[in-house]
Parts: C-alpha cells; sequence; structure tokens
C-alpha cells in the first residue's frame, strides 16, 4: 500500500508575494509545516504528475491552464472571499461613502470609455459563469471561514473551514513594553481602510473626552492612491500611521491596549485579524463578521462583539475598555487562550485530515 505522504501535493500561491498574508499563512507557512511532519508538499513550480493541486485564488483561466498542464488528478480551490453571492454588508456600506456608490463608479467607467465600461462587464460576467462551473467540479472546497463554508455549500457538498494560521511570532511579544497613553490599533489591507468610517465618529468623541491614541498600521498605498488618499484627509480624528512590515508587524501590534475589527454587517471575513490581536496581547473590539459573531458565541469572555454597527454602540464597548482596567486585562488573558487553539502546529492536522480522507476515497 502506497504511504499517502508520497503522494505529490502542490499548492499553487495567490500572488506569488513573500509579504502576502494569504501566500504566507495559507501557503508558505502550511507547505513548510506539512514537510516537517514528512508529506511530499511543495510550492506550485510547474511540477507535473501532481496528485492534489490546491489553489490559493479564484482558480481562473490562467488556473485551468495550469490544471491542463499539471494533470492533477486531485484539485482543491482555498477561498477568502465571496465570488457568487452578492453580500448587502459592503453595498450598504459603500452608498454611505460617496465615491464607493453604484452610480459614482458607473459614471466613473463611462468617463473612461463606454467601450471600455461593456468590455468589464463582459468578461466580469463569463469570468463569473466559468467560476460557478469550476467551483461545483473541484473535488474539495477549503473556506477560511465558516461564513463562506455555508454559502459555497450551496454549489458542492464538498467543501470544510480552515482557518488561517497564527505565526509563532506573534506568540513572542508580551514583554514589548505597551505606550504610555492607552492606545487603539486598527491593522489591515489598503482595500479595507474605508472600513474605518464605520468607527470614525466614536473615535472622534472617545478623543474629546479621554487621552487616548490611535494607530493605523497599513500599506503606504493608503497615500499614494488618490481615492484611498481622500478616505485618510476625511477622517475626523487624529491618528498615527506606521506602515505594515513583515518582520515588525507583531512587536508594533504588541505596543497597543486595543485592537479593532469593524466590519460591515453580515460579512464573511475570517477570524485572523481579531486572532493575531488577542496573541499580540491586545483586548478585541469587533462587529460585523458572522465569524467573529460565532467566536463571540463560543468564548464569550474573549472579546466584545458589537452586534449592531452604530456609532453609540462603538463609543460605548470601547469606552468601558478605556476605563476597565481589569476587564480589558481580563480580555487580553482569555484571548491569548483562544489564539493558542489557531498556532500552525494545531491547524495543519486539519489539512493532514482532509488529505487522508481525498485519497482514501480515492482508494476504496
Amino acid at each position: 500500500m502506497i504511504d499517502l505522504k508520497e503522494k505529490l501535493i502542490v499548492i499553487k500561491l495567490k500572488h506569488m508575494y513573500a509579504d502576502d498574508p494569504v501566500d504566507r499563512l495559507r501557503g508558505v507557512n502550511v507547505v513548510h509545516a506539512l514537510q516537517n511532519r514528512g508529506w511530499n508538499i511543495q510550492i506550485f513550480n510547474n511540477q507535473k504528475n501532481i496528485d492534489l493541486i490546491i489553489y490559493l485564488d479564484d482558480y481562473n483561466l490562467y488556473d485551468r491552464l495550469v490544471y491542463e498542464y499539471t494533470k492533477a488528478r486531485k484539485v482543491i480551490i482555498d477561498i477568502q472571499d465571496n465570488h457568487f453571492i452578492k453580500s448587502n454588508a459592503s453595498s450598504q456600506y459603500q452608498k454611505k461613502k460617496g465615491q464607493y456608490s453604484f452610480k459614482n463608479r458607473v459614471f466613473a467607467e463611462i468617463k473612461k470609455g463606454f467601450k471600455q465600461f461593456i468590455y468589464k462587464v463582459l468578461i466580469k460576467k463569463l469570468w463569473y459563469l466559468a467560476y460557478l462551473e469550476s467551483v461545483k467540479k473541484v473535488d474539495y472546497i477549503i473556506c477560511s471561514s465558516y461564513a463562506l463554508m455555508n454559502s459555497y455549500v450551496q454549489l458542492n457538498s464538498n467543501v470544510i473551514c480552515i482557518p488561517d494560521t497564527l505565526e509563532q511570532r506573534c506568540f513572542q511579544v508580551n514583554k514589548v513594553v505597551k505606550q504610555e497613553n492607552l492606545s487603539i490599533c486598527w491593522v489591515g489591507t489598503e482595500n479595507n481602510i474605508a472600513y474605518l468610517a464605520i468607527v470614525e465618529q466614536a473615535i472622534q468623541e472617545l478623543q474629546e473626552k479621554y487621552n487616548i491614541e490611535f494607530c493605523i498600521i497599513s500599506s503606504k498605498n493608503i497615500f499614494l492612491d488618490k481615492r484611498l488618499h481622500e478616505i485618510m484627509q476625511r477622517l475626523p480624528f487624529t491618528y498615527k500611521f506606521v506602515e505594515w512590515k513583515k518582520d515588525t508587524i507583531y512587536k508594533e501590534l504588541a505596543k497597543h491596549h486595543i485592537g479593532i475589527a469593524p466590519l460591515p454587517q453580515d460579512s464573511e471575513k475570517s477570524t485572523n485579524k481579531i486572532l493575531t490581536y488577542m496573541a499580540s496581547g491586545l483586548a478585541v473590539a469587533c462587529s460585523g463578521g458572522k465569524d467573529y459573531q460565532k467566536m463571540n458565541f463560543d468564548y464569550p469572555q474573549s472579546l466584545i462583539y458589537i452586534q449592531r454597527n452604530s456609532a453609540e454602540k462603538w463609543k460605548d464597548s470601547l469606552e468601558q475598555l478605556i476605563i476597565d482596567d481589569l476587564k480589558r486585562e481580563r480580555l487580553v488573558e482569555n484571548g491569548l487562550k483562544v489564539a493558542q487553539n489557531y498556532q500552525l502546529d494545531k491547524i495543519v492536522v486539519q489539512y493532514e485530515e482532509l488529505f487522508e480522507k481525498i485519497f482514501e476515497k480515492e482508494s476504496v
């Protein structure tokens, strides 16, 4: 009988970029951990005779060409975003910010040229239809959140949630000295910077009442991109900006006291952000995410979950953490215990179980 660990498994990265969170947390780190456990798993590099290939992206046209080239026997798509169900989560928020409204986007496209607008619409429609067909046919789907899993099970019954892994480095910063003034932190990609509008009024009012600092850790592109720069200019509170860097991110996080994760209602994002806050020793306040709500249900003493986004609820929740040191410390202690469950060596076990299930089913 062939040892399952001898099967050739490859992971095709999403952006082939070392600092990309998806490529690092769901790709490179997973490959290294499984290699250490004896699996024949590699990063995709034009290998052939592949037993199982995992795509960390949307399984686009290029991926299908890769599949035809490699003739992989089994295919898994690892999904981090919902591409087939239109969510009210972002649309409601985008209407609040004028530059994100559907009308403004249409006018912007028309300015670029009617032909270009039609081209984009047609291409996106064709991609969408091809994507749906691909999702139905792959052998398995891995989702980064339980909410995504519940959505994609409508297209393919072979779907599982495997959360993002936490790097060991983020658990090693507990001795970093906190800033003297109480500090609230938000970390995120440039694509999510607009979600700060959810908390902007609450932060502004709290800064007027308390001597607190606010830190934004993100890409410097938020100042280089015209649209994003306009969002930053409209923020009504004062903030310190720190550029996101792979080598220093956890040390920067650990300097702060509270980490926030505001999302539009019913978002299907993973819990990686709030777990990273927890592992880095921050008290967590969050909203909107379905998986955030699930974590609040499973571990109610480890975070504050704002049920419905409003400036008043955000202000009240953050004010509790500002004035109540004991509550904040209790959340930090409990949150760290929760984060331990998401360390890399524990999460890779789920990959092993999935591989065994796929290959053993094949041998029956």
